[in-house]
């Protein structure tokens, strides 16, 4: 080991937090108890130096703990904790991790969870990424350990459960990891400094998920990049241990534009694409910062798809165009052609059709162009309706249900459950973004949750018996039970399923046997009354 380790013990809970309860056991005491053991061991071995974020029975902020970790600097944070559970899961132990693809957090999650089980006899659950708090934006390597459930506490177990931790923490340091100190961008390599060994042939660079060569030169790392998009960097030593994942956008390498007027003609609105390629001819990622002039008028935008878009509504003969874009900047004037089409304009439709006789017709950002002046519009979350372009070209459609599901976000899981693709259709066309998914994996499914950042997450699970649930904490979940329970006519419980407990948003398991036209109509009310509820609030 090259220096003293410093490693921060954080007991979970504490003062009036009691945390699990099972009968006279607090979990408080048990997460203290297991600290103050452990923290015995590592003091005496000179390779480590430990520290608490409590040493007492005393209340603390998750934000205090997190201060606590930026006060300290740790080289490991371990946060102890003991479960309980609305379910009878049995006995097992959790160990999560830091949210990240690949690093330390996960290496050390591996190791620390096999020690458990080997000292603590019991199964385990596949270690996790969590976006706990006081796992965000901590050391490199932070865990929060659950070992047992506390109905299965006994007077040995806070030493065994100390010693493991330690055996662990030992395991882990003997190999170390290699860490990204520097970075620098050169011609067409990134070069990093790196403290400790590693091996190029064991370590992986990726751009928008493609792989890219790394080589190691007197013990710095030169990524060759071949394309512009976002960068994802681990480094591993001899023995397979990754660095944190150093992330990045790669942005230095664009080339060339192209632009698009449609239908082109003078004097009307026109759709404007301008597409970026890097010098691979490749589209240029998501998210650059576009600064855009035209006649005059200034338009501050980002990349999408490799491009953006937009309605330049001003009538003009021909466009003088002055694009700013990765340091780049570029001038065009484009003459536009006589010609005419029929155009309208539909307040806060983002999407949509209009039909004619043989024809459909996309609306973009809100406008539509079209050869035919009457047309029947289509678009989500808003009534249908017809236009005669020639007559009218602004309209202010009807909202469905007043607007109250558009733009809201939510996520539908479902197991055996029928007609789960009915009810997200419904809601999709009421104007919310909506996704659906099977659910058969809940590392997966959390990952697709917290990805997604969900407004609303329904979780439709058969059952025999019926129920609605929401973990305890959720004040939004608990509030949409509520309203559920009102007009499902079901009770509603807690739950311990992670899928509740990590992502954001009201987070709702439905335990039922069947979804039918009834329930359906019943839940998009409740999501109605729920909705209008938090905009009320």
């Amino acid at each position: 080991m090259d220096r003293v380790k410093k490693i921060l013990i954080d007991p979970g809970h504490g003062g009036s937090e009691y945390g699990a309860v099972y009968k006279d056991i607090f979990e408080k005491d048990i997460n203290l108890k297991t600290a103050q053991k452990l923290k015995l061991f590592l003091e005496k071995d000179e390779n480590f130096e430990v520290f608490l974020t409590r040493y007492e029975d005393r209340e603390l902020t998750l934000k205090d703990r997190v201060d606590l970790t930026n006060k300290i600097m740790p080289d490991m944070f371990v946060s102890i904790h003991h479960n309980s559970s609305y379910e009878d899961f049995g006995n097992r132990i959790e160990v999560y991790y830091r949210w990240e693809e690949d690093g330390p957090s996960y290496k050390f999650a591996q190791i620390v969870n096999r020690f458990l089980k080997n000292f603590l006899k019991i199964p385990s659950k596949k270690p996790m990424p969590a976006f706990y708090t006081v796992l965000r934006n901590n050391a490199d390597i932070s865990v929060l350990l659950e070992p047992y459930y506390l109905k299965f506490y006994n007077e040995d177990l806070p030493e065994l459960t100390a010693i493991a931790i330690y055996e662990a923490i030992k395991e882990f340091f003997k190999w170390d990891y290699p860490k990204i100190k520097n970075f620098q961008i050169k011609n067409n390599f990134l070069i990093l400094d790196v403290e400790g060994r590693w091996d190029a042939e064991k370590s992986l660079a990726k751009i928008d998920n493609e792989r890219v060569l790394i080589e190691k030169r007197e013990n710095k790392a030169y990524i060759y990049i071949t394309k512009s998009g976002n960068l994802k960097v681990i480094l591993r030593n001899y023995n397979g241990f990754p660095s944190k994942m150093l992330e990045m956008k790669i942005n230095n390498i664009f080339s060339s534009y192209s632009i698009d007027v449609f239908p082109g003609f003078k004097n009307m609105p026109n759709l404007i694409n301008i597409n970026f390629y890097d010098i691979f001819f490749q589209k240029i990622s998501d998210g650059f910062e576009v600064e855009i002039k035209i006649n005059g008028f200034s338009l501050n935008t980002k990349t999408k798809d490799g491009k953006v878009s937009f309605i330049f509504e001003e009538k003009a003969e021909f466009y003088e165009i002055e694009i700013k874009v990765l340091n780049n900047k570029f001038n065009e004037i484009i003459e536009l052609k006589d010609g005419f089409m029929y155009w309208g304009k539909f307040e806060d439709v983002k999407d949509g059709y209009g039909l004619s006789d043989d024809k459909i017709y996309k609306i973009f950002n809100g406008y539509i162009f079209s050869n035919v002046p009457k047309l029947k519009i289509i678009a989500r979350g808003f009534q249908p309706f017809e236009v005669d372009l020639s007559k009218e070209v602004f309209y202010k459609p009807l909202k469905l249900y007043n607007g109250t599901f558009h733009d809201k976000r939510i996520l539908i899981l479902y197991d055996e459950i029928e007609n789960c693709y009915e009810i997200s259709s419904r809601l999709w066309f009421f104007g919310a973004n909506v996704e659906i998914l099977k659910y058969e994996d809940e590392l997966n499914a959390i990952k697709k949750a917290i990805e997604f950042n969900n407004d609303v997450l329904l979780f439709f699970k058969f059952s025999e018996s019926e129920i609605i649930k929401f973990y305890e904490m959720d004040r939004y979940g608990e509030k949409l039970a509520t309203i559920l329970s009102k007009h499902l006519n079901m009770f509603w419980t807690y739950s311990s399923y992670q899928i509740l407990i990590q992502p954001f948003g009201a987070r709702i398991l439905f335990e039922i046997n069947y979804l039918d036209e009834e329930r359906i109509r019943k839940i998009i009310l409740a999501l109605k009354e729920y909705f209008e509820s938090q905009f009320n609030g």
